[in-house]
């Protein structure tokens, strides 16, 4: 939740909050702790890893499928997201606008780099289901056929990894 109220109420609040949870609810740990003591968190987290394995493998698919010439991706061997890099002279912002007015968000990479980027973007692929991969992909691919058809780029594309954030 979220408190509007003057300073010193949010003080206040605050302390007593803290002396009652120490910032974190204790229901909610003593919960956890009894799962995973269960032995039910090692079977979730297979679970788990099997699912997002195949979101990952959905998604490389399509990229394979629907990118034009010049785009690379990686292949994350963990976590939930992967890079793209754009051919030269194309900028993931402008991709970005154009891809969002067909309902597809991405995170472009200057949010990443402590400066530079601007060819790279990173898509998450946790929270997409399976089933609206390919038309996702689809929007986004066309999305980047026009930004490199506007920069009058593109090259062969090239089946080396998009470079990772440093």
């Amino acid at each position: 939740g979220w408190l509007a109220a003057p300073a010193p109420v949010v003080e206040r609040l605050g302390r007593i909050k803290q002396i009652g949870d120490l910032s974190s609810s204790p229901l909610l740990q003593s919960a956890f702790a009894r799962f995973a003591r269960s032995g039910a968190l090692a079977d979730h987290t297979e679970t788990v890893r099997r699912a997002y394995g195949e979101r990952r493998d959905v998604l490389l698919d399509a990229l394979e499928a629907c990118m034009p010439e010049g785009v690379v991706w990686t292949r994350p061997r963990g976590g939930m997201s992967l890079w793209v890099t754009l051919p030269e002279g194309c900028e993931a912002d402008s991709v970005l606008r154009a891809a969002a007015r067909e309902g597809v968000l991405f995170a472009p990479g200057p949010w990443f780099f402590p400066s530079g980027g601007e060819r790279h973007f990173r898509i998450c692929f946790g929270a997409v289901p399976t089933d609206r991969v390919a038309a996702g992909v689809k929007r986004l691919a066309a999305a980047v056929r026009g930004e490199i058809r506007r920069t009058a780029g593109g090259t062969q594309r090239r089946r080396e990894a998009a470079l990772p954030p440093v």
